[in-house]
């Protein structure tokens, strides 16, 4: 063993006291080692949200929401109650939640609801979505396009052949999808161009809306809108017809850029910075989608928050159920199905995110406290532990109205094999994305 002091002589007394302390030493290094190990590999996470101080720095769980996803401002609950969502990345063995009341406030009998999923995809659903307006699609012989929602059928071959469409250009569809669109009055040579037509002049595109010309910001803000065959070519004459618009059309909401060694997310006119690897990653977003663009096309959006691993999925994203393999369309806080692969298709123009709601579980809130009513219960999440997404949605249903102080969420890791192995996967994974690592098949 390694001796600190081989040249100082000392009694026998003191040789053994002196060889303990150094055993005690090494034990207590070997403990901390272990305890560090046991700590990265099987650790525990904590949140807090304090319903007093509802916007202090301090609070690590993202501010709890109601139904119509309006965040609580006060620490009163009704008997509604609300939602909240943690997302800790990895995979653990049981969660325990910790509510406190105020101090002049009981706490009434408080059940609560777990489940994993995308916070997006759990958006209340609403009515199925047909094909998109520009889309220009055929049934045996008839051509129709989309039109303000509406498929417009061209009354004859002669019609579809004047207005300068060929029928490579249309995709074809069946009765039952084309039942999805409500139908338009028919289009002749004598009405012209409809509303949605897209055009392309020169080395611009543009769409027709109100009778007026939009155009296209860039070829690139079109294609992710569209295919590019779907625009009637025609010569800058064309542009004497219809009044153009100084208003440009930019990329489709949900679409993903980069400028130099930053990505964005856009929606609704605005972009949002994407803070890490982290969030792009469990967002379900591929580096593949990523669309480069200059500083003249970041202008063009409003700069605004970040987008964080909490935000959920933006207007525009298309998501795949894995459970049934059905598409669905992401627009104002609502879920819309795709009835259809090819309805699906004239939405998407980058890859859609799979995506799976679990089952719910639940747990009891029981009073574990004495002089400041404080009440827990805890819920294993074995039935999670093969879905691919780290958000948990969780939903407090209270019997009465009370007042809250203070809610604590802790995520922990059993102790075995198995769980070893995934965290020393879930490091290994972690070092491949924070540096960018590429292994090769």
């Amino acid at each position: 063993m390694f001796d600190l002091t081989p040249q100082i002589k000392l009694e026998k007394k003191d040789r053994v006291l002196y060889f303990w302390l150094r055993i005690s030493l090494y034990l207590i290094a070997l403990l901390f080692f272990v305890f560090i190990l046991f700590s990265i590999f099987f650790p525990n996470r904590r949140y807090i949200f304090s319903f007093e101080t509802i916007h202090s720095e301090k609070n690590t769980l993202p501010q709890p929401y109601l139904k119509d996803n309006s965040e609580i401002n006060q620490k009163e609950i009704k008997k509604e109650g609300f939602f909240f969502s943690a997302i800790p990345l990895g995979s653990y063995s049981k969660v325990k939640i910790n509510l406190k009341s105020s101090k002049n406030s009981s706490l009434p009998s408080v059940e609560i609801f777990a489940k994993k999923s995308y916070r997006a995809f759990s958006y209340p659903e609403d009515k199925p979505f047909g094909f998109k307006n520009g889309t220009l699609i055929k049934n045996e012989a008839d051509y129709f396009i989309i039109s303000e929602e509406k498929a417009r059928k061209f009354s004859s071959p002669e019609t579809l052949k004047n207005l300068g469409y060929s029928p490579e250009q249309f995709m074809n569809v069946s009765k039952e999808e084309l039942h999805y669109n409500l139908s338009g009055n028919d289009i002749s040579f004598q009405d012209s161009y409809p509303n949605s037509s897209l055009l392309k002049i020169e080395d611009n595109f543009y769409i027709l809306e109100n009778q007026t010309l939009k155009k296209f910001f860039s070829r690139e803000a079109f294609l992710s809108q569209y295919e590019e065959n779907q625009a009637i070519v025609k010569n800058p004459d064309f542009l004497n017809i219809f009044p153009v618009s100084e208003q440009p059309i930019g990329f489709a909401d949900g679409t993903l850029v980069s400028n130099g060694i930053s990505v964005y997310i856009i929606s609704s006119g605005k972009i949002f910075p994407i803070n890490n690897p982290e969030t792009f990653q469990n967002k379900g977003f591929l580096w593949e989608d990523i669309i480069p663009i200059g500083e003249d096309e970041m202008g063009f959006y409003e700069k605004t928050k970040l987008f964080t691993i909490y935000s959920p999925h933006p207007d525009g994203t298309v998501f795949q159920s894995q459970e049934n393999s059905q598409y669905y369309l992401i627009k104002e806080n609502k879920k819309h199905l795709l009835p259809s692969e090819k309805i699906a298709q004239s939405w998407l123009k980058k890859s859609l995110v799979k995506a799976t709601i679990s089952d719910t579980i639940n747990c009891q809130l029981k009073k574990n406290g004495t002089f400041r009513p404080a009440y827990s219960c805890e819920m294993i999440l074995a039935s999670f532990e093969n879905l691919t997404n780290s958000e948990y949605q969780f939903q407090l249903v209270p019997a009465d109205d009370f007042q809250a102080s203070s809610l604590e969420v802790i995520f922990k890791k059993d102790w075995n094999i198995s769980n070893l192995k995934m965290s020393l996967l879930d490091i290994f994974n972690k070092i491949i994305l924070r540096y960018g690592i590429s292994i090769s098949k």
